[in-house]
């Protein structure tokens, strides 16, 4: 092998290590973010479940996708959250006790479907992504402002790479 081949082959093994420790810290820090809002999330009232939040995520989109705000069919909403049917049953029936989530008649007597009530709505829109966003303002808020600024432009500039 040339040197100009082995300097190229290093190059390419040293671009996979960096993808390979960038790919880590951005799961890391997803991780963290989403462990806060789960945390929130167990603080109120009724505690939710880190799988009780992600079926009214899902429900939250639902109802932003559908200006109608139909909601889903418990099938919908099970394929959609990647669990199965009868725990999907349960989580929407312990929500629907706590007045977060309402079951609906469908288009035909036979069909549910299942949307968030109203407080519900609000709280995912407004609350949850402060909540989410707060681990990284206080990690912004110790940095220096040139980290600030290089943080800002590296992972602008690696969203448009993407």
């Amino acid at each position: 092998m040339s040197g100009k081949h082995k300097k190229q082959a290093r190059s390419a093994g040293t671009r996979a290590d960096e993808a390979a420790r960038l790919a880590d810290s951005l799961q890391a820090i997803s991780r963290v973010l989403r462990q806060a809002a789960y945390s929130e999330a167990q603080r109120l009232p009724f505690g939710l479940t880190a799988p009780q939040l992600l079926v009214l995520r899902v429900l939250y989109r639902a109802g932003v996708e559908d200006p109608d705000e139909r909601g889903l069919t418990l099938t919908e909403l099970s394929r959609q959250v990647g669990l199965a049917h009868s725990t999907v049953s349960g989580i929407v029936t312990r929500l629907e006790r706590a007045e977060i989530v309402a079951r609906r008649p469908g288009e035909d007597r036979r069909e549910t479907r299942i949307a968030l009530a109203s407080g519900a709505r609000a709280w995912i829109a407004e609350q949850l992504p402060k909540r989410r966003r707060a681990p990284l303002a206080e990690a912004l808020s110790r940095a220096s402002e040139a980290d600030r600024e290089a943080i800002v432009r590296g992972v602008a500039a690696l969203e448009r790479l993407l």
